[in-house]
């Protein structure tokens, strides 16, 4: 089956290891296979095409993309933060009290936001007026 020349040496390489020419075999076709498997991998990763019959969308290559672009980085309250008075009318809420209270907390725990107006609306909305009702306008306030 090997012909004559790859048994002799086979013969010869149990004969001096005291294997089992399938051991042997086995051994050599696995660390062969291995090798290929892993450059049949790379091919079929870069030239791979999704199709499904049932999409009408056009076959999509999985092969490695672009990697997506780096989120913005969170930042520190600026010195600066004045957030749109807008912001605080929408929710009824005092500016000046609503923003001092806003980078107070900021401050004392650190926070970082890659959009510190959409945190404040945020805050505004939620947990700020849960835990300072004092930061809602009266409708005196309101009034003038």
């Amino acid at each position: 089956m090997l012909g004559e020349a790859a048994t002799a040496i086979l013969d010869e390489y149990c004969e001096i290891t005291g294997l089992q020419q399938s051991a042997v075999i086995t051994v050599l076709l696995l660390e062969d296979l291995r090798k290929r498997l892993a450059c049949v991998r790379d091919f079929y990763e870069i030239n791979t095409f999704t199709y499904s019959p049932a999409s009408n969308d056009p076959p999509k290559n999985t092969a490695k993309q672009k990697p997506k672009p780096r989120k913005k980085n969170k930042t520190p309250l600026p010195e600066d933060f004045d957030p749109p008075k807008a912001i605080c009318e929408e929710a009824g809420v005092d500016h000046e009290k609503a923003v001092r209270f806003f980078k107070a907390q900021a401050e004392a725990k650190d926070y970082r936001y890659v959009n510190w107006n959409k945190a404040f609306a945020l805050a505004v909305n939620g947990y700020l007026v849960q835990n300072f009702p004092q930061i809602l306008q009266t409708k005196q306030e309101n009034e003038f």
